[in-house]
């Protein structure tokens, strides 16, 4: 529950952030759980990989709210 709420506050807070458009964070693949997470919150993997673990992106869009439903 903290981690969920602790992201999308991160969101909301760059959502206002001139010039910010995207989030990228990264997690290691036995981390299957994280994965699923951040997929319902509306991140998107980018293919690719950094320092052994998987990159994704959130695209921020000035007139939507992240997806709150997990």
């Amino acid at each position: 529950g903290y981690g969920k709420a602790a992201t999308l506050a991160v969101i909301e807070e760059l959502r206002r952030t001139d010039g910010c458009d995207a989030v990228y964070l990264s997690f290691v693949p036995e981390n299957s759980y994280a994965e699923r997470i951040y997929q319902k919150i509306g991140f998107e993997r980018t293919g690719e990989i950094s320092e052994g673990e998987i990159v994704m992106r959130y695209t921020i869009n000035k007139n939507r709210n992240p997806k709150s439903k997990i």
